[in-house]
């Protein structure tokens, strides 16, 4: 009973976590502080729903420190590779049809508009929120009853399909994202998922192409 509690329970809430998603995207006006205040409702929500596996995280220490470092490659190269899917596009009118190149100024405009300090926290809670719910919630839930590898994946694709409301694009690469942090968080560890999640949101938050 209390394992399918469990699973219904991370169902359940995450209904209300994609509509909020959805919302604050797509209602104009509303970003940046508005995605403050959305990611620190899920930083609340994580904490408190898997309290139980951040009482551990004192006691788990950095096993395979390289997955660390194949972390951070791995976002420097995705980033280098959507920035040169961005080049690409904006040379080819057919492909431009497709796939939206303002989307990414889209996405991280409003955190250029703002004062850098709160612009910054801002996306150290971001980072914190999706690490925490995420993977310490949703990932070691999973993980009761799946097997590791399982319990990244389905972990990923819960987070890919928040992020697919705003498109398939923006879908595939949350779900990408996701699964690479995942994996650094079973082999390394939280900080080092938060470290490498940070590397990332850097690069496409104050770096975007364009």
């Amino acid at each position: 009973m209390t394992k399918k509690k469990d699973l219904i329970t991370l169902f359940l809430i995450n209904i209300p976590v994609v509509i909020l998603y959805y919302a604050v995207y797509r209602v104009p006006g509303v970003r940046p502080y508005a995605n403050i205040a959305y990611f620190c409702l899920i930083l609340i929500t994580g904490g408190f729903l898997g309290r139980e596996f951040l009482l551990k995280i004192e006691q788990q220490k950095v096993k395979e420190s390289k997955y660390l470092f194949f972390g951070v490659i791995s976002m420097i190269f995705l980033y280098q590779l959507m920035k040169f899917s961005s080049f690409i596009i904006s040379r080819n009118k057919n492909l431009q049809g497709i796939i939206d190149l303002s989307l990414w100024q889209y996405f991280v405009r409003p955190w250029h508009e703002i004062n850098i300090l709160v612009s910054v926290s801002g996306v150290i809670i971001i980072v914190l929120a999706v690490e925490i719910f995420y993977r310490v919630y949703i990932q070691n839930t999973l993980n009761l009853y799946f097997k590791d590898n399982s319990a990244v994946f389905l972990a990923s694709a819960i987070s890919g399909a928040r992020a697919v409301t705003l498109g398939p694009v923006s879908g595939l690469v949350d779900f990408s994202l996701a699964y690479i942090w995942g994996f650094v968080y079973k082999k390394s560890g939280l900080w080092a998922a938060v470290f490498v999640h940070m590397v990332w949101d850097v690069l496409f938050v104050y770096f975007p192409a364009g």
